[in-house]
């Protein structure tokens, strides 16, 4: 166990989380790597990377039952170390529903990887293959697209 798992984080700004959490962490291990998962809505977890097992554990045991912004910390080891790929999304808000196919012809560039389609959010979020080739797209389409008559708002992630 090298990576630990801290449940019941604030829905509050990232960036301050994320300040409190290290200074938290950092009283009793010095972490390799503390990620907040990042997306359109700021999770309730984080995950954090260790050098041994030995600070693990004890980072494990020292944070049981610490209150943090009100809420009580879960902290749990994670099952295998963890990667995270770098990749770009850009996300539109749809109003009306589109089908996946209508989705699919509206972007048909070669850099994207993936478009999922989060209907009860009414959002679609458009995964590249880099950065850079998303910010190609998003300047080549100047932030806009049109479909069936309407102007759509691309908006970076």
């Amino acid at each position: 166990m090298l990576s630990l798992c801290i449940k019941n984080l604030p829905e509050k700004n990232r960036e301050e989380v994320l300040r409190r959490l290290t200074l938290v962490i950092t009283r009793f291990v010095i972490p390799l790597k503390i990620t907040i998962p990042h997306s359109f809505k700021l999770r309730q977890y984080a995950f954090i990377e260790l050098s041994t097992e030995e600070d693990a554990y004890f980072l494990l045991n020292s944070l049981k039952n610490t209150i943090f912004f009100n809420r009580e910390l879960i902290v749990e080891p994670c099952k295998e170390k963890l990667k995270f790929k770098s990749t770009k999304t850009l996300f539109i808000k749809l109003q009306e529903n589109f089908s996946d196919a209508d989705l699919k012809s509206l972007f048909t560039h070669p850099f994207i990887k993936n478009i999922r389609n989060i209907k009860v959010k009414k959002i679609v979020l458009i995964d590249f293959i880099d950065e850079k080739k998303c910010k190609e797209y998003f300047e080549l389409k100047k932030g806009k697209i049109n479909f069936k008559g309407k102007e759509i708002l691309l908006e970076c992630l």
